[in-house]
């Protein structure tokens, strides 16, 4: 009576054990870092705006795309360190990158807006400077 149990049992849970291997292996979600794009973009706008003046309106938020671009970069290589560590690990040790690409989706994305917005005002301050008010003086954004 006990051995038809404990077959069936050990069968059971062999079974149960390969699907789950099965789907870990299956289920392993690649790195994608597509960050390079961005990085190079913001690098290019920075560089064309790097003598800006503290007075501009426009320096907080290029002060802020710096550090966003910096946290970017940094996440982006820890990342690519992590995958180059596991592919030069033996190939059954696979890692789940979910989670990473997330991570890395969400920089891009702030970073994205951060680039959207510095354009934005630099294009209202150029804009304010060319267009006269009522009284005959030109218009000026706030700096603060």
């Amino acid at each position: 009576m006990a051995l038809p149990v404990l077959y069936f049992g050990s069968q059971f849970a062999a079974t149960r054990a390969m699907h789950a291997a099965s789907d870990w292996f299956a289920d392993c979600a690649p790195l994608q870092d597509q960050s390079a794009v961005v990085v190079t973009t913001a690098q290019s706008i920075l560089k064309a705006y790097s003598t800006m003046a503290a007075t501009h309106p426009a320096f907080a938020t290029k002060k802020h795309l710096e550090r966003l671009v910096h946290s970017l970069m940094y996440t982006a290589s820890k990342a690519q360190g992590l995958n180059q560590r596991w592919q030069q690990q033996w190939r059954l040790l696979r890692t789940d990158f979910a989670a990473t690409n997330q991570q890395l989706q969400g920089c891009i994305q702030q970073t994205e807006q951060c680039i959207r917005m510095f354009r934005e005002v630099v294009q209202l301050s150029k804009l304010a400077k060319l267009t006269p008010c009522a009284t005959g003086a030109t218009a000026s954004l706030p700096t603060s």
